[in-house]
């Protein structure tokens, strides 16, 4: 799978904004601990924490794909703030994890 944040601001760092209480969600199920999952990505624990609680909600893009490959995402777009206006690129079509996700929170869009 490839996965690309599509900048519309060359100069300035790429802020990708996530869901936070879907991270937790999936890392919860996973069975991984906020500290064991930010050592894992190169993120402090307490920022992912914050990240997690909705407080914070951007994060660089490298911390952004490094939690989609340690949490096993098959569509990166279940932890965004909006999966189906975002500005990341997926190679392949949204999985069950997005759709899952959409469903037990309300939050599917009619086709």
């Amino acid at each position: 799978m490839i996965v690309r944040v599509v900048q519309s601001r060359p100069a300035a760092p790429t802020a990708v904004r996530l869901n936070g209480p879907a991270l937790r969600t999936i890392r919860e199920l996973r069975g991984v601990s906020c500290t064991a999952l930010a050592r894992a990505v190169g993120a402090d624990h307490s920022f992912l924490a914050r990240v997690e609680r909705g407080e914070k909600r951007g994060v660089r893009e490298a911390t952004f794909v490094a939690l989609v490959r340690e949490l096993r995402l098959s569509d990166p777009r279940a932890i965004l703030a909006d999966p189906f206006a975002s500005s990341v690129a997926i190679s392949e079509p949204p999985a069950d994890d997005v759709i899952r996700l959409a469903r037990s929170t309300g939050k599917t869009k009619a086709a």
